[in-house]
């Protein structure tokens, strides 16, 4: 799994309910990187365990954590991250038609 996923946890994880959440998540998880280059590719069990850690912490189910996840994805991080993918299309249609030459290019 690419590292953007973790690195965008993390980054939910400490916008919403702060940094020392997001360290008490690692250490349950016993994921120790202090830097997340989010082009490398992790195992997906340490993402699956992160995860899970993250639902432990915050009291939350799977469900809703995807749904929190989703939404900081759209509206939060990926316009930050990928504004210059998505400023190559003009509209949805073409942003579907183009996501297989996205995924190619990460």
């Amino acid at each position: 799994m690419k590292g953007t996923i973790i690195k965008c946890l993390k980054e939910m994880v400490e916008a919403k309910f702060g940094e020392d959440k997001w360290v008490e998540i690692c250490d349950k998880a016993d994921f120790h990187d202090k830097f997340i280059n989010i082009s490398s590719d992790y195992e997906d069990a340490v993402a699956i365990g992160l995860v899970e850690c993250t639902c432990a912490v915050l009291g939350v189910d799977i469900n809703q954590a995807g749904d929190a996840f989703g939404d900081y994805w759209v509206n939060d991080y990926a316009n930050k991250i990928y504004a210059s993918v998505y400023n190559k299309f003009s509209n949805s249609r073409e942003f579907l038609l183009g996501m297989d030459d996205v995924h190619i290019m990460v």
